[in-house]
C-alpha cells in the first residue's frame, strides 16, 4: 500500500515539474521572438520633408546594414553567457546568412536593379544630370529609399518566391561595396591569427573591425575554422570511438548524435562515419569486382548521384567512385603526358577560372582536375629551375681521375 502510495506522489511530482517546464518554455520562446521582432522589423524612419539638400550632403558615409543575430537587442548586445556557456570556448559564433533560393547568377541582376532603384531616387529629388550607372554611389543604399520589393520581383522566379529581405541582405552580404568578398591572401591568414591570439576568439565583430579591409565577422569566422582551428579538422581516436558507440546505439540519427559529440556537428559526424568509419571500407587498389560493380552502377544511376553509387558498389566512400570513374573510365577523358599545346591551353584556363576553380578548367581540357593541377604545378616548378639555372654561372665539370695499374 505504501509502495502504491510512494508512486503515485512521484508521479504527480512528475507531472507538476512538467507543467512548470511547459511554461518555463513558453514564457521563454515569447520573449525570444519578441527580442527577434524588435530587431528585424525596425521600420525605417521617414525622412523630414522639411530637411534640405545640404543636410543631405553632411549626412555621413552611408555603412550597410547586415543580418543580426536574432537575439541581439535594439544595442546589439547578446544575452549574457551563464557558467555553461563560459566554458565553451567559441561561445559567440557569428549568424551567416544563407538562403538557398538565390542563385549566384541573381547577384548580377539585384545590383543592376539597385543602380535603376538609386537613380530613381535621384531623379525623383530632382538631381540634374544624374549620375553615370557606373558611379559607385549608386551601388548604395541612398537615403535609404530602395524600394526591395519592387527588386524581389525582377529577380529569377522560384518556388517559394524570393522575399524583399532575402534581396537585401544577399545584397548587402555579397553585392555591397563595402564589403570585401575578395579570396583571403595570406597575409589576411596571419593578421586574422595575430588579431584573435591577441584579443580572444570570442568577439568576431572587434575582430573584422580590426582587420580594417572591408572583412565581415562570419567571412573572418569562416577562416578562422578552415586555416586556424586544427581540432574541428582532426579527429582523434577517442572521437572516433565515442563515434562508433553512438552509431550503434543511435543508427543514422545524426541530429542526436552530434549533441552527444558537443564539439562536432551533424554533417561532420556523418561524414566521418561514411568515409573513414563505415564498416566494409576499403582502400588502396581497386580489384576486377569493384570495377564492374562501378561500371554498372554508374550506368544505372549516372554521374550526379554518386551517393547511390556508393552504395551500390558497397565497398568504396561516393569520393573514391567519383574520382575512379573520372580518372579511369570517363568517355573521351584524355591520359598521358600533356602537350605543348595543352599546356598553352592550361595556362589561358587558369588565367581565365583562377586556382580555385580546376573542375572547370578540366572540362575545357577533357582533363580531370587533379591532372591539370598537377600539370599546372610541374610547369610552375620548371620555369623557376629555369630562372634559377639563369642566374647561376655554368658549373664546370670536374676531370676524372684515372688510375693506372702498375706493372
Amino acid at each position: 500500500m505504501e509502495t502504491n502510495e510512494t508512486h503515485s506522489q512521484q508521479l504527480q511530482n512528475a507531472i507538476a515539474a512538467n507543467l512548470a517546464m511547459q511554461i518555463r518554455v513558453t514564457a521563454m520562446l515569447a520573449a525570444v521572438l519578441r527580442a527577434r521582432a524588435s530587431t528585424h522589423d525596425h521600420p525605417a524612419a521617414a525622412p523630414s520633408s522639411s530637411s534640405s539638400s545640404s543636410q543631405k550632403k553632411d549626412r555621413p558615409s552611408e555603412q550597410p546594414v547586415f543580418a543580426v543575430h536574432p537575439l541581439e537587442d535594439a544595442n546589439k548586445q547578446m544575452p549574457p553567457l551563464n557558467e555553461d556557456a563560459n566554458s565553451i570556448r567559441y561561445a559567440h559564433v557569428p549568424h551567416m546568412y544563407k538562403s538557398s533560393i538565390i542563385f549566384p547568377s541573381d547577384g548580377a541582376i539585384i545590383r543592376k536593379h539597385v543602380i535603376a532603384e538609386n537613380t530613381r531616387i535621384l531623379s525623383n529629388n530632382g538631381q540634374s544630370p544624374l549620375p553615370h550607372p557606373s558611379d559607385p554611389r549608386l551601388l548604395t543604399n541612398l537615403d535609404g529609399g530602395i524600394d526591395w520589393a519592387r527588386i524581389a520581383r525582377h529577380v529569377h522566379v522560384s518556388s517559394p518566391p524570393i522575399s524583399a529581405r532575402d534581396c537585401e541582405i544577399h545584397y548587402n552580404l555579397w553585392g555591397h561595396p563595402h564589403v570585401n568578398n575578395d579570396l583571403f591572401s595570406r597575409e589576411e591568414v596571419f593578421k586574422l591569427a595575430e588579431i584573435g591570439d591577441r584579443i580572444g576568439w570570442m568577439d568576431w565583430r572587434a575582430i573584422a573591425a580590426e582587420m580594417g579591409n572591408g572583412r565581415l565577422p562570419w567571412q573572418c569566422f569562416k577562416l578562422f575554422k578552415k586555416y586556424i582551428d586544427t581540432s574541428s579538422q582532426f579527429w582523434t581516436a577517442e572521437e572516433d570511438a565515442h563515434l562508433r558507440q553512438l552509431v550503434a546505439k543511435h543508427g543514422n540519427n545524426w541530429a542526436i548524435i552530434a549533441r552527444s559529440m558537443e564539439t562536432r556537428g551533424r554533417l561532420q559526424c556523418q561524414s566521418r562515419w561514411r568515409q573513414n568509419l563505415r564498416p566494409g571500407l576499403s582502400k588502396g587498389k581497386w580489384n576486377s569486382q569493384e570495377n564492374q560493380a562501378l561500371q554498372d552502377a554508374v550506368e544505372q544511376f549516372g554521374t550526379k548521384n554518386w551517393v547511390s553509387v556508393a552504395n551500390a558498389v558497397g565497398t568504396r566512400t561516393e569520393i573514391q567512385c567519383r574520382e575512379r570513374y573520372l580518372s579511369v573510365y570517363e568517355p573521351g577523358l584524355l591520359k598521358g603526358k600533356f602537350s605543348s599545346e595543352e599546356i598553352e591551353k592550361l595556362i589561358d584556363l587558369v588565367q581565365v577560372h583562377g586556382t580555385e576553380s580546376w573542375s572547370l578548367v578540366a572540362e575545357a581540357m577533357s582533363r580531370t582536375p587533379k591532372m591539370c593541377l598537377r600539370a599546372y604545378h610541374r610547369m610552375l616548378r620548371l620555369k623557376i629551375k629555369e630562372k634559377e639555372k639563369e642566374g647561376k654561372p655554368p658549373r664546370k665539370r670536374k676531370r676524372s681521375r684515372t688510375t693506372t695499374k702498375k706493372k
